[in-house]
Parts: C-alpha cells; structure tokens; sequence
C-alpha cells in the first residue's frame, strides 16, 4: 500500500482540464492491449495515460506510478484509503474517467463529469 495523497476539488478539476489542454478536447483515449485492464494511469515508460492518471501525475509522480494505484480505479483508491478526496471530487473523477473508459473524447468527459459533479456531487 502506498500513502495516501488528498486531492481538492479544484485541483482535481485544473489536472482534468490541464489533461485536456495537453492532449486536446478532442483526444479519445486507447485502453492497454492486456484482457484485464480497462486503463492504466500510467503507461510502461512512465508518462500519464489515462485522465486519472494525468491528475495524480500533476499532485505525486512518485504515488501514482505505484504499480496498486497504476491499475486501480477512482472508487477503488477511494475505498481503500489510497487517495483522499470529498465525494464531490471523487463523483468527478469517477465520472471523467469511466466516460473516457467507454470512448467519450477527453473534452466531453471533463465537461460532463463537471456538470454532474457540480450539480450533484453533494447528494451522492
């Protein structure tokens, strides 16, 4: 296990909008070729892969290439301790990171996981 790391809101929202700034809003991302994996936050050189990945990057390099967190879901760091956030952040997240799991290009999936999050994140 790694040590936790706590993510606010707004840092969580400027790394999803710096991942799209990065690779654009029209950026769809490509899952790893592996069965098992939907995304990976990091790829094998080290760099930030999924938009996940791209907010833990910008907070610690160093916890998020953990090889737990690397293949770890949103909810499932949540839920272990792993990584700190309101449920806000975490609605936000979880959002940005399963519509880009299911295809959505990076500047919708940030857009909507806003939108949600936002209007929504304090009652879920």
């Amino acid at each position: 296990m790694t040590n936790p790391i706590t993510l606010s809101y707004e840092d969580a929202l400027q790394g999803l909008k710096d991942a799209v700034a990065k690779n654009g809003p029209d950026f769809r991302y490509k899952k790893p070729g592996d069965f098992y994996t939907i995304c990976r936050n990091f790829d094998l050189e080290g760099n930030p892969s999924c938009i996940a990945g791209h907010v833990y990057y910008g907070i610690d390099p160093t916890w998020a290439k953990d090889f737990d967190v690397n293949v770890a879901p949103v909810q499932m760091l949540v839920s272990i301790g792993d990584l700190k956030v309101d449920r806000k952040t975490e609605i936000l997240l979880r959002i940005a990171q399963n519509k880009q799991d299911e295809g959505m290009l990076w500047g919708k999936a940030v857009e909507l996981a806003q939108k949600v999050a936002e209007r929504f994140g304090h009652l879920l």
